[in-house]
């Protein structure tokens, strides 16, 4: 996620918020100790540091999740393993002040499903230039309607869950969406990638040569604009 100015940040960063700002923090602080979590997603949380590696690792839960998911939405069986046997089989290294959550030797045939599924994801999907084409819409739209105030940028989505922390259960993938659809009329470089977005029509590649996202900003002459869009597009 990135805002206006530039600066990045991540869903770890936006969790905090959140469970600082609204009551979700009350009623997690009910069930555990709300420092020590937020402290976890902070990267803090050092008594053990074994959480660490359940919140950003290569094994973290995040890719564990996401793996899964992709697998079944995508189609392909890349991404499946045994999640339970996996999970099963961590433990800490050492009984006495450990410092690493390692994968035991029953657990073996699981870690190697885990990252050899890892791993042909991103071959055969992630990295598939229909998929960098369609990020490279979805970016470059996104990008536009937050720079015109028509999307929140991760400014104004603290805003607003400051005045309704309602509202953030609203703002999903239905919501961006509709924003978007809301913006495919117009001549404009962005209007034009939503029709293509909408339609399911992403952007071909036609020279390798071209510089890595090179889509025009609408602040370049018509000519150029319309001769980029055409290479990219046709």
């Amino acid at each position: 996620m990135t805002n206006i100015a530039g600066d990045s940040a991540k869903h770890e960063q936006l969790g905090v918020f959140v469970l600082k700002e609204t009551s979700l923090g009350d009623s997690v602080g009910k069930i555990c100790k709300l420092d020590n979590i937020i402290a976890i997603l902070e990267g803090k949380f050092r008594e053990p540091p074994l959480f660490q590696y359940l919140t950003s690792s290569s094994l973290d839960v995040d890719k564990i999740d996401y793996l899964q998911r992709d697998s079944v939405h995508t189609g392909v069986a890349y991404g499946a393993f045994d999640v339970n046997r996996l999970l099963s089989c961590l433990e800490p290294d050492r009984a006495e002040e450990p410092t690493l959550l390692v994968v035991t030797k029953k657990g073996q045939q699981a870690i190697e499903d885990f990252l050899l599924g890892r791993f042909h994801m991103f071959q055969s999907v992630y990295h598939h230039k229909s998929v960098v084409a369609f990020e490279l819409m979805l970016d470059r739209i996104a990008d536009t309607l937050i720079r015109n105030g028509m999307l929140e940028d991760l400014s104004r989505i603290k805003e607003s869950i400051q005045k309704d922390e309602g509202w953030f259960g609203d703002y999903d993938d239905a919501y961006v969406w509709q924003v978007f659809k809301a913006n495919k009329f117009g001549p404009s470089v962005a209007n034009q990638l939503v029709r293509k977005l909408l339609s399911r029509d992403s952007l071909k590649m036609a020279d390798e040569r071209l510089p890595a996202y090179g889509i025009p900003s609408d602040e370049d002459d018509g000519g150029t604009r319309e001769r980029h869009v055409a290479l990219m597009a046709r």
